[in-house]
């Protein structure tokens, strides 16, 4: 299977500071998953998902958008996919996280706080 896409590499890419956060805190090692809706996915993915060219075991790459730029965030291994028709889930392996990724200053905001209540 890593022979047959040796030319390419799955990039799944994120547009959230928080992810970043989150692959951070977790660690390598640990798990995770994110999902996509397939207008999102390249039409050649989905073409190797659904032939199983893609599979668990899959080496690919979690980068981080921001603007026009991406980012490498970490390696990974596919361990499952889940198509489900109109979205697919990706759970992967952390194998590296990088350190060195420029985060906005918004990631300290408080997104679970106490709001004045009657």
């Amino acid at each position: 299977m890593e022979a047959e896409l040796a030319n390419r590499r799955l990039q799944l890419i994120v547009e959230h500071s928080w992810v970043v956060e989150t692959l951070h805190q977790l660690k390598t090692g640990s798990m995770y998953h994110l999902a996509y809706a397939t207008t999102h996915i390249d039409p050649a993915v989905l073409d190797d998902l659904r032939s199983g060219l893609l599979a668990p075991g899959t080496r690919a790459e979690v980068a981080l958008l921001q603007g026009s730029t991406l980012h490498p965030v970490a390696a990974v291994e596919l361990t499952q996919i889940n198509d489900y028709l109109s979205y697919v889930r990706f759970d992967f392996r952390l194998i590296h996280v990088n350190d060195d990724i420029p985060l906005p200053p918004e990631r300290f905001r408080l997104l679970c706080r106490y709001v004045p209540g009657s």
